[in-house]
């Protein structure tokens, strides 16, 4: 149950005893509050991929376009947003920049400041990725639009992502399915605190002590850790790309 359900009972809790109290001291003829229901809702998701589900993707994939999206945002964890946003020049040495993101069909700011950060990067993603960048002919945008615009990423959700999970046999595949695989295995090859850098999140529940520092160095060994484990077999069609 999410928070915000749980906050909500809690509510309406408190208000059908305070006007239970209001009745036993005759303000009120009836408590209005008592036949009050809860808004239907439904259970969040925890869907994610497995390892071999994360293969079974990889191989759907037919192009070299795609298979680096679908890496980019299951082995480092990125929003969608941010992912059509990535320009060449933020593919640094071992490292990638996210400072931007789409917005309305726009490149604009991140979601929030935390979003920004530079993010490490496994060098046989970052030797793909230059590969990629080589033989694209991409000169601005890493992944633009058939008009060189910024691509929508609700268009490439219905049109690219979902039919290579239907071949790769996953249901409802959505960008919140890789990113929380992402997460959800990361914690195999890094501490809570590190999945936070990983994530870019920050908020007190989460990170729970805000002078705790990250370790940059443990954070990309981590990245590394859990490429080598959804991507690295010698096996998966991907891996021709990163050799």
């Amino acid at each position: 149950m999410s928070c915000e359900i749980c906050r909500l009972k809690k509510c309406l809790t408190h208000i059908r005893a305070v006007l239970e109290q209001a009745v036993d001291d005759d303000e009120l003829a009836k408590n209005p509050a008592k036949k009050a229901h809860m808004p239907a809702y439904r259970k969040p998701s925890e869907r994610f991929l497995t390892v071999d589900e994360c293969k079974k993707l990889l191989a759907a994939a037919s192009n070299e376009r795609d298979l680096m999206i679908v890496m980019l945002l299951t082995c480092c964890a990125l929003r969608p947003s941010e992912l059509f946003a990535l320009r060449v020049d933020d593919v640094l040495p071992g490292m990638l920049r996210i400072d931007e993101a789409v917005v309305l069909g726009n490149v604009g700011d991140t979601k929030t400041e935390d979003s920004s950060a530079i993010i490490p990067m496994p060098p046989p993603l970052e030797a793909a990725l230059g590969n990629y960048i080589r033989t694209s002919g991409v000169t601005d945008l890493l992944f633009p639009s058939a008009a060189g615009t910024p691509m929508s990423h609700e268009n490439y959700l219905t049109r690219i992502l979902k039919p290579l999970g239907a071949a790769a046999g996953i249901k409802g595949l959505n960008h919140q399915i890789l990113r929380r695989t992402a997460a959800t295995h990361f914690q195999k090859h890094g501490r809570p605190k590190d999945a936070q850098g990983f994530m870019r999140h920050a908020n007190a529940q989460t990170t729970l002590d805000n002078y705790m520092k990250i370790l940059d160095s443990r954070v990309a060994s981590a990245v590394s850790g859990l490429f080598n484990e959804l991507i690295g077999d010698a096996a998966n069609p991907a891996r021709k790309l990163v050799n």
